[in-house]
């Protein structure tokens, strides 16, 4: 279980950012930007995240989002076992995906090009049970 809070600065074109919550060797949970400085498209993509929990819940969400004033975008992140709840552009943006993957998500990666990664924060976080 972690919280993960992350400020990006898009360039002015073709920005493209791409969070991966990892769990073993093929399941993940894909949280990308793309865009440019004042807008973009947000996705949270569980296709591959391990069994949805439903059929009538969407596998990839997304959002039109747009950076701050100061051409920062937020992305606050909480993983537990089977849920990624992902807040964006100051919660403009809020996706809520649930899912069932045969392994814990363990590992986090950062992938993308045109794009600054202000700040990268990662918070393992106790269970309440």
């Amino acid at each position: 279980m972690a919280e993960i809070v992350v400020r990006i600065r898009p360039e002015v074109t073709d920005a493209d950012f791409r969070l991966l919550v990892l769990g073993g060797i093929t399941q993940r949970t894909v949280i990308r930007y793309h865009g440019n400085h004042q807008e973009g498209t947000l996705l949270v993509d569980v296709r591959e995240a391990g069994t949805i929990f439903d059929d009538l819940f969407p596998a990839v969400y997304s959002a039109t989002v747009q950076p701050s004033d100061d051409r920062i975008l937020d992305l606050h992140v909480f993983v537990d076992w089977s849920s990624v709840e992902t807040f964006a552009a100051r919660g403009t943006a809020v996706f809520s995906t649930r899912m069932f993957p045969d392994t814990e998500h363990d590992q986090i990666r950062v992938e993308g090009s045109r794009v600054y990664v202000e700040n990268f924060t990662v918070h393992k976080l106790k269970t309440v049970w």
